[in-house]
């Protein structure tokens, strides 16, 4: 589990990391370029290292995007090419079971599963609050199958019930739609919340991660190497 304790600071980064910068987590695409290579130098420096894994979604642009024919719902997520993974079809879970040894086999200590939210965005397919939180806690002890941790991305709604599940959470911009009270109950377990902002917080909103053990990144929307802290 990872602790509120001792929440490090969380660089993400979806471009050449070069340098590798002094944090104690970084958060990377599972399809970045030698991966393995990045996550050994990042280990060599005791550096954590969570990797992304779209989850709920399949991008066009991914390798193994033709496997997902015929699993998707139909209306996109929000983003050009990218579109909802049918989570009622039993036939995605081995597809993204191999994404997610894809990270462990590169050495990866922990998933980020991300777009773990369908129920609550028209996805284009049936899917109820209950049908988030069984495919939800499958991907968990999937994770955890493999030995390693998973992060809750995102459905903070579902936060009370899926804390059981997930060692900690990763959420955007709850400061900046004013929702961050739902993330609390990993903070009131003594998990690691990870927050990350795309507009520069508030110095009281600053004020409030520090005091409820946040530990907050501000990043440019397109993941460049940009990066501040409060």
């Amino acid at each position: 589990m990872w602790r509120t304790s001792s929440s490090p600071p969380l660089e993400i980064d979806g471009s050449t990391i070069s340098p590798i910068l002094d944090v104690q987590v970084y958060d990377i695409d599972y399809e970045h370029p030698n991966i393995a290579s990045v996550i050994s130098q990042m280990h060599a420096k005791g550096i954590k290292v969570i990797c992304y894994v779209p989850t709920g979604d399949a991008e066009d642009y991914r390798s193994d995007y033709s496997k997902f024919a015929g699993h998707v719902g139909g209306n996109i997520d929000g983003w050009p090419g990218e579109k909802w993974i049918n989570i009622n079809d039993p036939a995605v879970r081995p597809l993204l079971a191999a994404r997610f040894q894809t990270c462990k086999n590169n050495g990866a200590d922990a998933i980020e599963p991300d777009e773990i939210e369908a129920y609550s965005n028209n996805p284009g397919f049936a899917a109820t609050y209950n049908d988030q939180l069984v495919f939800n806690k499958w991907v968990a002890d999937t994770v955890h199958g493999l030995g390693m941790s998973v992060m809750q991305k995102g459905d903070s709604e579902q936060a009370k019930d899926l804390e059981p599940w997930f060692d900690g959470m990763i959420q955007e911009e709850c400061y900046q739609y004013g929702f961050c009270a739902d993330v609390m109950p990993y903070i009131n377990a003594g998990k690691a919340v990870f927050l990350a902002e795309y507009q520069t917080p508030s110095a009281s909103q600053c004020a409030d991660a520090k005091a409820k053990g946040f530990s907050l990144i501000i990043k440019n929307l397109g993941l460049d190497a940009w990066r501040q802290t409060c």
